[in-house]
């Protein structure tokens, strides 16, 4: 008989937290799962964790790979699994112990395709903060893993294999596919931020430009699915790329290791983000906002790096930003 839910874990070098990302499974409310982990080459004893779980719960699935990335692993996860609805879980993070249960009670109760959780965020047993996400395409987080799927939903969308930026331009399209998307707001997605992720993006700061490979991969996932916006949507589509571009602009700025690669970096971005806001939506700004205060912050940050003045560019980006 083949389990209600897939859970999808990709794992690389995780033998310190993936203990725990494993019981929050085992430990679940509701019991007809798959774990399927995708083992990308580690090196550091996870596989012995792992197996070991293996030996006492035929639920838990191994399947390995060599160092090809959270995103193919993810997608052989998704190719191989046999459930009904499609969980994500990666090996660092947990869930409550009624996630699926709560879930998948409310998408049954609702008729939904989709159902979102908040996260909750945090460091060193610290809470850090709880995001509370929407159910828009636009404003559901771009996470991929706050969330149940049916596995319909999938088609043939998987994530680009060889990008960093991998649920950006995946999730708007799967929630634009659901006919129904729910909330549970009293169970939560436990998300860790901890040293390794936060080196991570000091040592790649190149790979922000990817940004622009998204956000061209999103507007294709929207058209190959015959996902039409209404204005309303349009507006919030041009908000939430705005933000992503933003975001990774400042990032990959902030941690350069040289202004020549800093310059690389916003030339990369701020042209194709020109283009984007210019092209789709009339508006001749970088990066754009409704509000005027905060177009106006963007507009001195953009001038700024424009200048070469990218340590003044980040300070003033760094100021509070409500979208």
């Amino acid at each position: 008989m083949n389990p209600v839910v897939s859970i999808i874990m990709p794992s690389y070098n995780s033998k310190k937290y993936i203990s725990a990302a494993i019981d929050s499974v085992i430990q679940q409310s509701f019991d007809s799962w798959e774990l399927i982990i995708i083992d990308d080459g580690s090196e550091d004893g996870t596989l012995n964790i792992i197996d070991n779980y293996r030996k006492n719960d035929q639920r838990i699935k191994l399947l390995n790979q060599r160092h090809r990335g959270a995103a193919s692993a993810r997608n052989l996860g998704i190719n191989n699994a046999k459930g009904e609805y499609l969980a994500f879980l990666d090996s660092d993070d947990f869930y409550d112990l009624d996630f699926l249960y709560k879930g998948l009670n409310k998408m049954k109760n609702e008729k939904s395709q989709c159902v979102v959780f908040n996260t909750f965020f945090f460091i060193n047993d610290k809470c850090l903060n709880i995001d509370v996400s929407g159910v828009g395409m636009f404003n559901s987080n771009p996470a991929i893993w706050n969330k149940i799927y049916k596995k319909e939903l999938w088609g043939n969308l998987r994530f680009p294999d060889d990008m960093i930026i991998e649920d950006y331009e995946i999730t708007p399209a799967l929630i634009g596919k659901a006919k129904k998307v729910s909330k549970v707001d009293d169970s939560f997605y436990h998300y860790r931020q901890h040293e390794q992720s936060l080196t991570h993006n000091i040592k790649n700061s190149y790979q922000e430009t990817e940004i622009v490979r998204a956000t061209k991969l999103l507007v294709r996932n929207l058209a190959d699915n015959n996902i039409s916006l209404s204005s309303h949507e349009k507006e919030k589509m041009c908000a939430y790329v705005n933000h992503q571009i933003y975001a990774h602009l400042m990032k990959g700025i902030k941690y350069s290791i040289s202004r020549k690669k800093s310059r690389e970096i916003f030339n990369i971005i701020s042209r194709y983000s020109f283009q984007f806001n210019s092209d789709e939506y009339g508006h001749k700004r970088t990066i754009y906002h409704k509000r005027k205060l905060i177009q106006l912050r963007n507009d001195i940050v953009i001038i700024s790096f424009r200048l070469g003045l990218f340590k003044f560019g980040t300070k003033i980006g760094d100021l509070r930003n409500h979208y």
